[in-house]
């Protein structure tokens, strides 16, 4: 029987078929409670995250009116960027990773505040912007180890595979979430 579009009905569970393929298996999240704790958290703080990537360029432009100054921005970001991931990863082997992600999440929540202080100042400081992009981003660097290191440890081997599509999800969601903050 076909549909008013000339469609043969017969095709449809071969097409949903192929659609389900494409879908992302979230079984690491219905099976490991521990998986689905850190994928929830790791969202909040990615969200925030990509939030506050848009956030200090864009207060930088606001204070400054000056693209070369957001530009040197990058600067304070590039330093950590290079150096910080050439310790976290002996650092997020010698100590518990748990309380790492933790400490990380911390100074980046404090950042968050340091930012929203400097915000409310009656004249907020560039340079703060600077220090606390680089702090952000040295946070990150000792974040992003930790977090990779233990998915391995909270799901089964066979499912290692699926619980980083879903995690890559996570930080593709944050990503549309600090673009549509920026574009508010």
């Amino acid at each position: 029987m076909a549909d008013d579009l000339g469609t043969v009905d017969a095709d449809r569970p071969a097409d949903a078929g192929r659609l389900a393929r494409l879908a992302v298996d979230i079984t690491p999240l219905r099976d490991s409670k521990p998986f689905r704790r850190l994928w929830f958290g790791t969202g909040i703080s990615a969200i925030g995250s990509q939030i506050t990537t848009v956030a200090i360029p864009f207060q930088v432009y606001q204070l400054t009116h000056s693209t070369l100054v957001v530009g040197l921005l990058s600067v304070a970001g590039l330093v950590p960027i290079l150096t910080v991931p050439l310790y976290a990863g002996a650092v997020a082997d010698a100590v518990d990773r748990r309380r790492l992600l933790l400490l990380s999440d911390v100074a980046l929540a404090t950042v968050s505040i340091a930012l929203l202080v400097n915000a409310l100042l009656p004249h907020p400081r560039v340079w703060a912007l600077f220090v606390c992009e680089a702090l952000s981003t040295g946070a990150y660097g000792f974040q992003r180890p930790a977090r990779n290191a233990l998915t391995p440890r909270l799901v089964p081997e066979g499912q290692l595979t699926a619980a980083i599509a879903v995690e890559d999800t996570v930080f593709n969601l944050a990503h549309v979430a600090g673009l549509r903050s920026g574009a508010s």
